[in-house]
């Protein structure tokens, strides 16, 4: 308004000065928001690599508990133990078979 006001009256170089400074002003404000995305996009950068950093650090810590439990659990002293196990209940499923059939017989022969 105040631009058209001086065009009116004829004062050309308050009116350029003026043209400038509006000028001016609209490319600072075109910065502005340009520079306002450029620190949400820093912002939103600096928020992934610290959420990258704590999943490291998570992931650092679940090895050093494997690493841990490997160490506690001896892998081939439990599976010659189950081997064994596995061997021991097999006999004793054969002598239960046996007796079932060593009694079938007696009882048959009773009868």
């Amino acid at each position: 308004m105040q631009l058209k006001k001086l065009a009116k009256e004829g004062d050309l170089a308050s009116c350029k000065i003026l043209a400038r400074s509006l000028v001016d002003s609209k490319r600072q404000r075109n910065r502005m928001h340009a520079t306002k995305a450029q620190i949400n996009s820093v912002s939103m950068n600096i928020q992934n690599q610290l959420a990258m950093v704590k999943v490291a650090g998570v992931m650092e810590k679940s090895a050093a508990v494997m690493s841990a439990m490997q160490q506690l659990i001896r892998l081939p002293e439990i599976q010659a133990t189950m081997m064994q196990l596995s061997k021991e209940m097999t006999k004793a499923g054969l002598i239960e078979e046996m007796m079932e059939d060593s009694f079938d017989n007696v009882f048959e022969s009773e009868e």
